[in-house]
């Protein structure tokens, strides 16, 4: 069975992809900012992202 840290971990994973594989920053310093919200912050970091700034971006 697929506990709550796995569930966790994937979705972070996913969005750690997600903000390296995203091209359209306005610098580098912006996707390594990302970057780091997502490593030390998984689940809001990961929230974040997929609400406010993947949309930001398009």
């Amino acid at each position: 069975m697929i506990g709550y840290g796995s569930i966790i971990l994937i979705i972070s994973i996913f969005a750690l992809i997600d903000v390296l594989r995203t091209n359209t920053f306005k610098s580098e310093t912006d996707k390594l900012l990302w970057i780091v919200i997502v490593l030390i912050a998984p689940l809001l970091g990961a929230i974040i992202w997929f609400t406010y700034g993947k949309n930001r971006l398009s």
